[in-house]
């Protein structure tokens, strides 16, 4: 049973005050400190992964066994809206908003907006979507909007944030050197052995079979489907139509490039 529901059926109210002199805190969008990291992403592009990596640097946990509630503890969702303890100074918080003026320190996570784009339809469709790629391309969600405009919103940097960006292929490819880069902007002191231990521990093979066993914290998604599915860069090449391809990068072939995706639909 949650801390929130506890509170609420003790008709206890705390105010914001409360919360922290007791090390407890509204995990929303609007309570991130200006110390917090904030891992801010479009829907699945790698969010998750890097909570998992997070958890394991800041806190040494094996991500490879630890419950989901745990993670979500350590390196809460803010889309979760939920009552939590304070476990530090510098709390990371998993995110999908468009840039926002309490927003300070940021690690933005850019995945390649096709790969993105196949993974929230296989996303979309377990929870009841019946829409096709091209349907969902059209989509403005009004947190995170589409690919191409909360890419291009972090990149533009309208508040002024220490941003770190991160591509999603690079950390796949080649890890290490890039949790490097995320231990440093965390201020996080480790040896090339945590480093490896972490990236072990957070694999996608590890993160499957956590799934399977264990499921997610999060009543709505369902359990017949999995939410870590791939995991693999170029997907888009056997699971999206060449009109989709073509239509996308019509729609964003300039971002994809400022981000330093090759477009493909010219040859095709």
């Amino acid at each position: 049973m949650g801390l929130r529901r506890l509170l609420r059926q003790a008709k206890v109210r705390l105010d914001a005050r409360t919360f922290r002199q007791y090390g407890l805190a509204r995990f929303d969008a609007e309570a991130v400190r200006d110390s917090d990291v904030v891992i801010a992403a479009w829907p699945k592009s790698g969010n998750t992964w890097m909570q998992c990596l997070v958890a394991g640097l800041q806190y040494g946990v094996d991500s490879s066994n630890a419950p989901d509630r745990l993670i979500q503890t350590l390196v809460p969702d803010l889309h979760q809206n939920r009552t939590g303890v304070v476990m530090s100074d510098t709390m990371a918080f998993k995110s999908h908003h468009t840039p926002q003026p309490q927003f300070r320190r940021v690690i933005h996570l850019v995945r390649d907006g096709r790969d993105a784009l196949v993974s929230y339809w296989h996303f979309r469709k377990a929870l009841g979507y019946t829409g096709g790629i091209s349907d969902l391309m059209g989509e403005t969600d009004k947190v995170y909007s589409n690919w191409w405009e909360h890419t291009k919103s972090w990149r533009t940097n309208p508040h002024g944030a220490e941003i770190l960006t991160m591509r999603y292929e690079d950390l796949l490819s080649d890890p290490q050197p890039q949790l490097r880069r995320v231990a440093k902007f965390l201020d996080i002191n480790c040896d090339d052995e945590r480093l490896a231990q972490v990236i072990s521990t957070s694999s996608f093979s590890r993160m499957q079979k956590r799934e399977k066993k264990q499921g997610w914290d999060n009543k709505v998604w369902p359990k017949d489907a999995m939410f870590v599915r791939r995991g693999v860069s170029g997907a888009f090449l056997d699971e999206m139509s060449p009109e989709d391809i073509a239509a996308f990068e019509t729609r964003c072939g300039d971002v994809l490039q400022d981000m330093g995706y090759e477009l493909s639909s010219q040859d095709r």
